[in-house]
């Protein structure tokens, strides 16, 4: 299409030749037709026609998109994490129970489960 409005543009008139004196060609140049998708030119074999065509056919896996949080899916997915604590594991509950893991340490308690590495930065 766009060539055909460069040349009806330039002067072209349909049934006269190309060129300055219209001597050239009367009709357009046909090119061979691609019936494939393996590139211009290329002449697939049966075996790779036949393989293309069962590959085309075959369903294609695509990335499902993430559907977004409501409030009932987070609620739904701390009531499942609560959950899995609760009824699966009642041995960690019985085993945490009598001394909690965390607390607010008041000044002056000493620490038995940690460690103090000085860093290799040497202070001037």
């Amino acid at each position: 299409v766009m060539v055909a409005s460069e040349m009806l543009k330039n002067g072209f008139e349909p049934g006269r030749g190309l060129g300055a004196r219209l001597h050239g060609i009367v009709e357009p140049i046909q090119l061979p037709g691609q019936n494939n998708t393996f590139g211009l030119g290329y002449e697939p074999t049966p075996k790779e026609v036949s393989e293309a065509r069962l590959k085309k056919k075959s369903d294609i896996v695509l990335p499902q998109p993430i559907p977004p949080l409501d409030e009932d899916a987070e609620d739904d997915l701390v009531e499942g994490i609560r959950n899995l604590f609760l009824v699966d594991c009642n041995v960690i509950l019985n085993d945490c129970t009598e001394t909690p893991t965390t607390w607010d340490a008041a000044p002056g308690d000493v620490l038995n489960n940690w460690t103090c590495t000085p860093s290799p930065v040497r202070r001037e």
